[in-house]
């Protein structure tokens, strides 16, 4: 709502790499408390998760554990799982169905026979695991093995390690994602106040507030300047109601919001001038926010809506 201090401040936070976004968290977006400027990042490495290529290949129905019995161990440790006859397609049911953050998953091979390729829920360093049978033995020949790793930034000289892609109030309020294409480059990122978004906030409630006063001369037309008449005209409440609405274009001391990118044209309705609005914001936001915020335009605009709503007028 404009009627706030904070939503005077919003930012805009750009990447100079497309494999790098940035967001504010929400105490941030809605207080502005962050330097604006510019920051050079550098992405070292994106979070990556444990994964086993295994090297023999079997039918689905194939025996693979004769044990009948695996052991995963992980972060969390150890966990033995029941795989019935030991079969290829009983090993990956079990995987999926253990509850241990495995994901299985099998392909088919040209002879008809399946690799199994299993690997974490979750990425990072942590995410590390190994399977074996019940007596510590290699199942299928064995794996290849991708280590899991933590994604990796440099910021300011500051090496910074996160389990995922996203690093979490990096930059006083900033959150930052990073993708594996973005691996080994650099990135500028910019934050800045958002005027644009302002200027639409703006432009919306320009917008709306010509609606009513469109519609209330709608209802109030006389036929001696419309040629019909409304179905309330004459009705002086609206007529009264539309004059206060015409009124909160003109501050204290009837000064102008023109300036602001506000005015009134002669058919009673208001106009906004994007362009004029966003160059009076950002060469003095204060001075714009207190002739068009909360107590400026946007806060009498709200004193004459509760005064309309009121059950007491």
């Amino acid at each position: 709502a404009l009627t706030s201090t904070s939503a005077w401040s919003p930012l805009a936070i750009t990447s100079s790499l497309a494999g790098v976004t940035a967001t504010a968290t929400t105490a941030i977006s809605t207080t502005g408390a962050v330097a604006t400027g510019t920051t050079a990042i550098h992405v070292d490495q994106a979070a990556r998760a444990h994964s086993l290529r295994f090297t023999s290949t079997a039918a689905g129905s194939d025996v693979v554990v004769p044990t009948g019995t695996i052991r995963v161990t992980t972060a969390s440790g150890t966990t033995s799982l029941s795989v019935g006859s030991g079969s290829m397609n009983e090993l990956v049911g079990a995987l999926n169905a253990s509850g241990t953050g495995l994901v299985a998953s099998t392909v088919r091979q040209d002879d008809g026979t399946l690799r199994l390729t299993v690997r974490s829920a979750t990425t990072g360093a942590a995410s590390a695991f190994s399977i074996t049978d019940a007596n510590g033995n290699d199942v299928l020949g064995g794996a290849s093995v991708t280590a899991g790793q933590d994604a990796k930034i440099t910021v300011d000289g500051d090496t910074l390690s996160s389990a995922t892609n996203t690093f979490v109030n990096v930059l006083g309020g900033i959150d930052l994602t990073v993708s594996a294409a973005a691996a080994g480059q650099d990135t500028t990122l910019t934050v800045g106040r958002d005027t644009a978004s302002l200027a639409t906030s703006m432009k919306s409630l320009v917008t709306a507030v010509n609606a009513v006063l469109s519609k209330i001369d709608t209802l109030t037309a006389s036929s001696a300047t419309s040629g019909a008449s409304g179905v309330l005209s004459g009705d002086s409440t609206l007529r009264g109601l539309r004059d206060q609405l015409v009124d909160t274009v003109f501050g204290s001391g009837n000064t102008s919001l023109a300036p602001y990118g506000i005015a009134l044209n002669r058919s009673g309705q208001l106009t906004f001038d994007a362009d004029k609005f966003t160059a009076a914001a950002t060469a003095d936001p204060t001075t714009v926010q207190q002739a068009l915020g909360g107590s400026g335009f946007v806060g009498r605009l709200a004193t004459v809506s509760d005064g309309a709503s009121s059950s007491t007028t």
